[in-house]
């Protein structure tokens, strides 16, 4: 079997336009793994129905969580059952073009030894309505390509438009779980880069939904993202020290740290700002005081807190 689609789902609300985007697929050797993870029994209950007579389908398998799991763990549960040789996650509100696994089709056997690729992205929001669309990139780069455009902001990827070969994932222990969620996608595609890149197509093959209730706008999510962009941060500085320490690299090493780090920092100043918008000024002075030793978040809390207060 060539591709395995996993869909994890935790909501409902378009569900449906993500189900009928994956049966319109014109090519047909894959196989639909399908996990509920609703948070409770009356979620759980409601994503059952709303999959409806997919269950049944002959491509397709169906599990439920006992318990709600994170989301690297409940897509790791699903990359183990995975039996495709290229594996999606494909999110329960973004949707597919009906061309999308034939267009990687003919990617991957372009580049045979490349573990990773991704498409181009129309970003939609609740009502179906355009608005944007991600950059071009080259049909195919190097993983220091690849992490020097994401740290200096030229590129936006997600998680859906990417396919990866199942055996390279697995091989890397599939998806961080020390990861909440936000920041999954580029820990997990900017490795499966290392030694034979990443592919590309130009092709408008997903349409990214962006809504207020997305993982990433929720304000619950909030203080979680913490961690993740220590993560990412520590992450990059890796590959930086692995691809750009090397005599033939075009990026100095000292100056990807420094991209590296200014992008963190503006990732937690814009968590921050996030924050006091969308919480009183106890809970924004309590995670004040639970973070005040990391240096990066100080002023910016500092700053956030006195605007609250209106001093200047």
């Amino acid at each position: 079997m060539k591709f395995t689609i996993g869909l994890p789902i935790t909501k409902t609300a378009f569900l449906s336009k993500t189900l009928e985007s994956i049966k319109k697929q014109i090519y047909s050797d894959f196989e639909l793994i399908i996990r509920n993870n609703g948070k409770n029994d009356v979620m759980k209950n409601e994503i059952k129905l709303a999959v409806g007579d997919f269950i049944n389908l002959s491509n397709v398998k169906y599990y439920e969580s006992e318990e709600q799991l994170t989301m690297p763990n409940n897509f790791n549960k699903i990359l183990e059952k995975a039996e495709g040789d290229f594996f999606i996650i494909m999110s329960d509100d973004d949707t597919m073009n009906e061309n999308f696994l034939l267009e990687f089709d003919k990617l991957i056997l372009t580049y045979p030894e490349t573990n990773v690729f991704h498409c181009r992205c129309r970003l939609i929001n609740e009502n179906e309505e355009f608005t944007g669309i991600t950059e071009i990139c080259p049909e195919w780069e190097t993983q220091e390509d690849f992490v020097f455009h994401r740290i200096n902001d030229r590129r936006l990827f997600y998680l859906s438009d990417f396919v990866a070969k199942t055996s390279a994932l697995k091989k890397i222990g599939g998806f961080n779980t020390q990861c909440s969620g936000w920041g999954l996608d580029e820990l997990t595609w900017s490795n499966l880069a290392a030694g034979n890149g990443i592919g590309y197509s130009s092709r408008v093959l997903l349409n990214y939904r962006m809504f207020t209730g997305n993982f990433t706008s929720s304000k619950e999510n909030l203080k979680l993202r913490f961690d993740d962009i220590k993560l990412m941060y520590e992450n990059f500085q890796k590959i930086i020290n692995e691809t750009c320490c090397i005599v033939d690299s075009v990026y100095p090493a000292d100056y990807m740290h420094k991209l590296n780090e200014e992008r963190t920092k503006g990732q937690y100043d814009l968590l921050f700002r996030s924050f006091t918008f969308s919480s009183s000024l106890l809970e924004q002075a309590s995670f004040y005081f639970q973070n005040k030793n990391t240096i990066q978040t100080k002023s910016a809390v500092k700053l956030m807190l006195k605007r609250q207060l209106n001093l200047k």
